[in-house]
């Protein structure tokens, strides 16, 4: 059944993120898409049955055909329909695998379905295996050897049982180990003559189902395996896994030899992951896993979506791929003094999306810890607030400006051409609109990264601001473009050489330490009044006469 399993790249994610949750429970993990048949193993499902992944890819339907018993496969297919219709809470199921070394081993297979589609048929599905071999070649030595079975059950962790239905249909429990106190809130000299005190403490929306299936299994002679709820007197609520086998008395009667135990514990253990896995999936925070190293484990979907980078890009490095550059380092180590002094950390960092646009969020880390209160790993869950952050008040002038150069954005910029130019008509004077292109820059963030590049764009916005001086404006308008406007005397054309030139100079000089880059400037000048009597003209002409600077620098 449950393994009928083929991996996903999707499900790895989620796969890996349960890994860290059952860390430690030895089970093995699967996922299954019910519809189109794709499926994922953990390490320890593979394990069990000595092998490991790499050994067993690719994964799909077959592997778990290949290792299945084949007089399990009906029998199990069966106990999924009965979990599909909302006859049994979890589906369960002991199937015989094929062990790599050609004997068989046996698992406790069980798993609930996770999502439906929007018709209501299950969709995904996850389980774990637990392997029950020893339990089970206990069970055998068991028939095989009566004279000891007080001290094998005196040693297993929940209680046997030989569980007797005479005849005319009364039951009783002819022995139990003392451990049915633990389950049952009952002792095992009550129950000889009369199971009817531990049958009561069975919850009421089980016990028809138990009834039903009990008789089953004494029609048919066949094993009886559930898991339902028990209300203990102490301990409340707990759940109870029980198995037997049946066997026909000599006066007519049927008599099963079985096993039961206490798996509160391991039944949260599967709503919690439900839940958790139900959390991760459609969650819209980034999630991310890291290492006590910082060194990023595992992602989900919402990650991607808001950072631009797959799993596979980010697992394996650090947060700081991500950053910006804008948060100085004082503020990491502040961050990191609170993790450690108080294991959680809240605050809004500035980070870079892959496609190089600097946004910020709103960051949660928390120190995950092991029993021993040892810090294990990071987890960190986050949200794009930029839309938040451009309504605040606050940061409002943040909105028109270049956060890297802290320059004017484009709005600005037309804004300020446009009153300058009404300005002008009005007094006579005239005005210099300047359209520049940084050449060759991509080379410098293709050798050299972003950061640098980034550095290097500041150099060139302070140099070119400096140019223009107290009477112009610069605006940066892309990546490597620039607008400046300044307000001058007259517009005589050495006038304009003698900017263009200082301005190639001031680049020429800042780009010295990128020799084999060759980087520099295309430069377009348009005047009011003889280029255009409106911004859109003397843009167009500024535009226009800077690519062709930019064709004279290639030839």
């Amino acid at each position: 059944m449950a393994a009928l399993i083929p991996a996903s790249s999707d499900l790895h994610d989620f796969s890996n993120l349960s890994d860290l949750i059952l860390e430690g429970s030895n089970l093995g993990t699967w996922a299954w898409n019910i519809q189109t048949g794709e499926a994922i193993f953990n390490d320890e499902w593979v394990r069990i049955i000595g092998y490991t992944i790499d050994e067993l890819e690719p994964l799909s339907i077959n592997t778990w055909l290949d290792v299945i018993h084949p007089d399990d496969l009906k029998s199990s297919n069966s106990a999924l329909q009965a979990h599909f219709c909302g006859e049994t809470p979890l589906y369960t199921f002991e199937a015989r695998m094929k062990h790599k070394q050609g004997h068989w081993v046996k698992v406790l297979d069980q798993g609930t379905v996770l999502i439906r589609d929007s018709k209501g048929e299950p969709l995904w599905m996850f389980g774990v295996h637990l392997d029950v071999s020893e339990l089970w070649h206990k069970q055998i030595e068991i028939k095989q050897l009566k004279d000891r079975l007080e001290l094998l059950a005196s040693n297993l962790p929940g209680f046997v049982y030989q569980f007797l239905m005479d005849a005319s249909g009364i039951i009783t429990t002819p022995f139990a180990t003392e451990k049915v106190q633990e389950l049952f809130g009952c002792s095992a000299e009550e129950l000889h003559a009369d199971a009817s005190a531990m049958m009561n403490r069975i919850d009421s929306d089980y016990i028809d189902h138990i009834y039903q299936t009990i008789e089953q299994s004494r029609i048919n002679l066949s094993e009886w395996h559930e898991t339902f709820k028990v209300n203990h007197p102490e301990k409340g609520s707990i759940w109870v896994e029980a198995r037997s086998l049946p066997k026909r008395t000599k006066t007519g009667g049927t008599i099963w030899y079985g096993y039961a135990q206490d798996v509160t514990e391991q039944t949260n253990k599967l709503e919690r992951i439900r839940l958790l896995s139900a959390v991760v999936d459609t969650t819209h925070q980034g999630v991310m896993v890291t290492d006590t190293n910082s060194v990023i484990q595992e992602v989900n979907h919402a990650f991607t979506n808001i950072t631009g980078y797959s799993a596979k890009e980010a697992c394996g490095q650090t947060p700081s791929f991500l950053s910006s550059g804008r948060c100085e380092e004082a503020f990491y180590e502040d961050m990191w003094r609170d993790l450690k002094d108080k294991g959680h950390w809240k605050g809004t960092v500035w980070n870079r999306h892959k496609s190089g646009e600097v946004y910020p969020q709103l960051l949660t880390i928390d120190a995950l810890k092991n029993n021993s209160g040892v810090v294990t790993n990071y987890i960190g869950a986050f949200t794009d607030i930029s839309e938040l952050i451009q309504e605040q008040e606050l940061l409002l002038e943040l909105a028109n400006r270049d956060p890297l150069t802290n320059l004017p954005n484009r709005k600005i910029f037309d804004q300020e051409l446009g009153h300058r130019l009404a300005h002008a008509k009005k007094a006579n004077e005239h005005l210099m609109v300047l359209f520049m292109d940084l050449n060759k820059f991509k080379s410098l963030n293709d050798t050299y990264g972003h950061y640098e590049g980034d550095q290097y764009l500041a150099k060139v916005a302070n140099v070119l601001s400096e140019r223009l001086s107290d009477q112009g404006l610069l605006c940066r308008i892309g990546g490597d473009e620039f607008i400046g406007v300044r307000n001058v005397e007259c517009c005589e054309a050495c006038d304009k050489h003698t900017l263009i030139t200082k301005i190639k100079q001031d680049i020429q000089d800042i780009s010295a330490i990128y020799p084999d880059l060759k980087l520099g400037i295309s430069i377009g000048v348009a005047c009011f009044p003889p280029d255009g009597q409106s911004t859109q003209r003397l843009l167009e002409v500024a535009d226009k006469r800077m690519y062709i600077d930019k064709y004279k620098s290639r030839h």
